[in-house]
């Protein structure tokens, strides 16, 4: 029962952390609060103590946080920047690794090489969750930012692989250049293979359930939650990166789904329990970092460490020293980058060059992913030894996972504020474009399905005026929709005017019906199979007309 109470807890401080945020007077991201609150629970009167298996925390976090970057990131972006994003996700990374991997073991000679070059590359991953909570989503040019998430997706595995290969070399004291690039691409290339055949099978099988069950949402979500784990388990199984695994199978989804495809309220259902799912995790992974801090601290503190000191403020020197270093090199790399053609990361007119760099620069905020990998570090080694220095291995990736969120915190906010007069959005150009063609086509549809209808029924005069007059309500909605282009701006303002005033119109509404619907419950007028059916209508409407208001130009 003690863990299952403690899991309650770590819960409702995900909650609690997220609900404070927003009530704080000041911009504090998330992941910083979370982490003084696991610290919290950790000391009395919580006492709050969890000490997860290594492989069962990576199978629990890993899998399905790269799962939903995959899936999220748009592919076709991707292709169009693959050079910037290629640079900065596999060429930074083993840059990285490399150079900080040298100064770790030159500044801290207890650490091997091999485990100087396993902290630099589980501390490569970069976060643009956190990015986008400290920097506010939109606020960022549009090509900066899909960079900026392409990397952010890339360099989990690339990062992840390599820190792999780097605790075996560490552990085993064996490491050829030769052979572990070969075996980097074979695990790479293996991974990425299992993951989309996993994607594509388990979405057959999804649909062919779907058939079975009569489209019911519930059981084709499960299946499809069982995809990440399925392709990191059969990866590993096959000694190929689990990694790469779970995120291509992610990628694949957007491609699968479209062939086989899936029911609405499947898609809405697995799309609201994929949020939820990565927000638990990401919380969840923060504090159970605070929730390691005491621990590590009284450790360190209470033994000697190899190099002669336990003293934390040489700790903490090293872990500014360490984030320094990844802070510079990082800067060089996005500058060197943005020198090349079809490299840069502005788009066209150019944007100021300087809070470019130090927008990508400081963008490199390290987050749950580096978390998760360095907290699945054994216990022991295969030999059944302690692990070597595994405190102090996370102890200095949590000190720079914390140090570059509260740098970014106070730097970000202050230089996209020089992105005001450059910000575009072709992501939104392209929904108005898109909704005029679909509108159109709709109303194509409806005029032929009207005439189908009059010509199959035999309607009395009035049932014939009232087809046509839903029919011209619908295409009336749909025309209004299909005049939303720049050219017409002008002369559609009372369009646009138009549907925002009956999208709020239309919540308004919906809000009084849910006030009636809920007396009607509590006086037991109605059932509860009824208020839930009508309740989740009502849900589903103000769900539209709320999106409906939000696309405005």
């Amino acid at each position: 029962m003690d863990i299952l109470f403690s899991i309650i807890i770590l819960l409702f401080v995900v909650a609690l952390s997220s609900s404070l945020v927003k009530l704080l007077p000041f911009n504090l991201p998330a992941p910083i609060l979370q982490i003084f609150l696991g610290a919290l629970v950790a000391l009395p009167p919580f006492n709050v103590n969890i000490r997860l298996n290594p492989e069962v925390f990576l199978f629990l976090f890993l899998p399905p946080l790269l799962f939903t970057d995959g899936w999220r990131f748009p592919k076709k972006e991707f292709y169009f920047l693959k050079r910037p994003i290629l640079a900065l996700a596999v060429g930074l990374v083993f840059f990285t690794i490399l150079i900080v991997g040298y100064f770790i073991h030159w500044m801290i000679p207890v650490l091997s090489l091999p485990m100087a070059f396993a902290l630099a590359a589980v501390l490569s991953p970069t976060d643009v969750v956190a990015v986008n909570a400290i920097s506010g989503q939109g606020k960022l040019p549009s090509k900066l930012k899909l960079v900026l998430e392409g990397e952010a997706l890339l360099n989990d595995a690339t990062g992840l692989v390599a820190f792999k290969f780097a605790l075996v070399a560490g552990v085993t004291g064996v490491f050829s250049f030769k052979e572990a690039t070969g075996d980097f691409l074979l695990v790479a290339l293996g991974g990425i293979l299992i993951g989309a055949s996993v994607a594509w099978m388990m979405c057959f099988i999804q649909n062919k359930i779907a058939r079975f069950s009569h489209d019911e949402p519930g059981i084709q979500v499960i299946v499809l939650l069982l995809i990440p784990f399925l392709a990191y388990l059969l990866a590993n199984e096959m000694a190929v990166s689990g990694v790469l695994a779970a995120v291509c199978a992610g990628m694949t989804m957007t491609y699968s789904q479209n062939v086989i495809k899936t029911s609405t309220a499947s898609r809405l259902l697995s799309h609201s329990i994929w949020i939820m799912l990565e927000f638990v995790l990401n919380g969840l992974a923060f504090i159970l970092m605070g929730l390691q801090l005491p621990h590590i601290m009284q450790t360190i503190h209470e033994s000697q460490i190899e190099n002669g000191t336990n003293s934390v403020v040489q700790l903490l020197f090293f872990v500014v020293a360490i984030y320094i270093a990844m802070l510079f090199l990082r800067f060089i790399w996005v500058y060197l980058a943005n020198k090349i053609k079809n490299q840069d990361f502005t788009s066209k007119p150019p944007l100021p060059q300087l809070p470019v760099l130090l927008t990508a620069t400081f963008a490199g905020v390290r987050g749950a992913i580096t978390l998760a990998a360095i907290m699945a570090i054994p216990f022991l080694t295969s030999n059944g030894a302690p692990f070597p220095n595994r405190e102090l291995l996370i102890f200095l990736a949590s000190g720079v996972i914390l140090l570059s969120l509260i740098v970014s915190s106070l730097v970000l906010p202050a230089v996209v504020k020089y992105f005001e007069a450059h910000i575009s959005d072709p992501i939104h150009q392209e929904i108005i474009y898109a909704n005029q063609l679909l509108s159109l086509e709709a109303i194509d549809a409806i005029r032929l399905r009207q005439e189908e209808l009059l010509n199959q029924l035999d309607l009395d005069e009035t049932s014939v005026e009232a087809i046509n007059q839903v029919a011209d309500n619908l295409v009336q909605i749909y025309e209004r929709e299909s005049n939303l282009t720049d050219e017409e701006i002008e002369k559609t303002s009372l369009a646009i005017l138009t549907l925002n005033y009956e999208a709020e119109l239309h919540i308004a509404g919906i809000k009084a019906e849910r006030k009636l619907l809920d007396r009607l419950h509590l006086q037991h007028r109605i059932s509860e199979p009824t208020f839930n059916h009508l309740l989740r209508d009502m849900d589903l409407r103000e769900t539209l007309s709320e999106n409906r208001q939000q696309r405005k130009v």
